[in-house]
């Protein structure tokens, strides 16, 4: 733990990228999450580089504020000629599957942040895929900066088994707005086949 210890980081450069072109910057280091960052020129670009570097969990120095989700990684997108250069760029990255599973986090509330002016601004991000270890997302964003890849605590309510019959509910009731049982127990199976692969 000592505080020497370089971030890992990689850089991927491009000579010359002309205007209204599509690039793709193609990251290898898997602690980085990140594995692409595509961007779209708005004018002619020389000396294009992208430098990806991960902070993990540890709160880099010069951000005042955290996110208010749970952190999978911060990481600063330093770049050379490009910001203020481009019409958008998608960020391409992959999260293990165990940190959702481990921490009962939610992999479809997951957000890539992006830090600037003093603020998070949030955006949404896509899951494109998965494989066995890994879910993958992208997430279009106007510039770089500095970024926290989030997602959220799952918060779905245990669903009551099929033959529990609530207390306050009387028989009356039941029959008089005829459907509710039904209605919760297909909430309820609904529920227990989504969280299925978990058990």
């Amino acid at each position: 733990g000592s505080s020497t210890t370089s971030n890992p980081s990689q850089s991927v450069a491009y000579s010359e990228i002309k205007k209204g072109e599509t690039k793709e910057f193609t990251y290898t280091k898997k602690e980085l999450a990140i594995e692409g960052i595509e961007i779209i020129a708005s004018e002619n670009i020389n000396s294009a580089k992208i430098k990806v570097e991960s902070f993990g969990t540890v709160k880099p120095t010069s951000i005042q504020i955290e996110p208010t989700a749970k952190i999978y990684k911060y990481l600063n997108l330093d770049t050379n000629n490009i910001n203020g250069k481009i019409t958008e760029a998608k960020v391409k990255f992959k999260i293990e599957k165990t940190w959702f599973a481990d921490n009962n986090y939610d992999s479809s509330s997951t957000k890539l942040n992006r830090y600037v002016n003093g603020v998070w601004e949030v955006y949404e991000a896509t899951k494109t895929s998965s494989d066995s270890t890994y879910y993958y997302f992208e997430a279009t964003v106007p510039g770089f900066s500095y970024f926290a890849i989030t997602a959220e605590a799952i918060t779905v309510i245990t669903p009551i088994p099929d033959d529990v019959i609530t207390p306050d509910v009387d028989n009356e009731t039941i029959t008089d707005r005829g459907g509710i049982r039904s209605e919760e127990r297909r909430v309820g199976k609904e529920c227990r086949s989504r969280w299925s692969p978990y058990h």
